[in-house]
């Protein structure tokens, strides 16, 4: 990953040294979707948990083909077992949301060169980046929402078994359209996906843990054993163990994914733009 991050880097100050065209500063809104081991299905995006997301970003283009973003996005990732297309996965009753924050640094390659303020205002684009997230997954038990990566669901504190950590890295990539109807502004859509190397967005990654060790590392504690394993809860009896230790409660070998896309808007300044370091003969903005 760090190999990946410091080619970005290079690459783009590769690019930084062509002369400027213009800066941006814009926002986005749009939706946020998880895929992982709550995913309804594993044989396609579950659209139909896409949350609310939004986020502001800046732009800088130092030539027409390559624009460096600089961004910071907010969204929600959510899947419960409830909605699973199996009865196996029903059973098991899991669930989870998350409220997650993404600072990115990406590359974007304008496919037909893009200049607003010198006649090119239509592209399509390709990008590829590095990001850093922050993610805290919950569950809701008698109407409360608890965070779940303290509690060690499958064990973590027992037999030195580390808790995953709240802050990941991950690859954004994906692909846009960017169209400028006026010199001054940018209008788009972005939809990209993120490769994490993280499996536990969810809570959810290996093996039931023993309920009688979760209680013996908890002084007693019952939170942790019974959200460990819920299928209790659907079968509608007393919190019990219904999965033996070691069973399988997730899929390790699969890290979760999350996909954030949504429309963009923003605002051109600088470059062959009037404006901040500008001077050309178009309609951007000046100050």
């Amino acid at each position: 990953m760090m190999k990946y991050i410091l080619s970005i880097a290079v690459a783009m100050m590769i690019a930084t040294g062509v002369s400027a065209q213009h800066f941006e500063l814009g926002l986005l809104a749009g939706g946020s979707v998880y895929e992982g081991d709550l995913a309804p299905s594993s044989s396609f995006i579950s659209f139909g948990e896409t949350k609310f997301a939004f986020g502001a970003f800046a732009r800088y283009t130092p030539q027409r083909f390559v624009t460096i973003r600089l961004g910071v996005t907010r969204g929600t990732l959510t899947a419960s077992d409830a909605d699973a297309d199996s009865d196996s996965r029903r059973e098991r009753n899991l669930s989870f949301r998350s409220n997650i924050t993404e600072f990115a640094l990406i590359g974007e390659f304008n496919i037909l060169g893009y200049e607003p303020c010198d006649g090119r205002n239509f592209t399509p684009y390709v990008y590829a980046g590095a990001a850093m997230y922050k993610y805290n997954p919950q569950t809701q038990l008698n109407g409360q929402w608890i965070d779940l990566q303290p509690l060690g669901t499958e064990g973590q504190g027992i037999d030195g078994k580390a808790k995953y950590g709240l802050t990941q890295l991950s690859i954004p990539a994906g692909f846009g359209i960017k169209y400028s109807p006026v010199e001054a502004i940018t209008i788009g859509l972005d939809i990209g996906v993120r490769k994490t190397f993280n499996d536990y967005l969810d809570d959810v990654s290996t093996t039931y843990a023993d309920r009688q060790a979760l209680l013996d590392r908890d002084g007693g504690e019952t939170l942790a054993a019974d959200l460990a394993d819920r299928t209790w809860e659907f079968l509608e009896i007393a919190p019990q163990t219904v999965n033996e230790a070691g069973t399988r409660r997730g899929d390790p070998s699969d890290d979760d994914w999350y996909f954030i896309g949504g429309l963009t808007l923003s605002v051109n300044f600088g470059g062959s733009c009037p404006g901040i370091g500008g001077g050309g003969k178009y309609g951007c903005p000046t100050f």
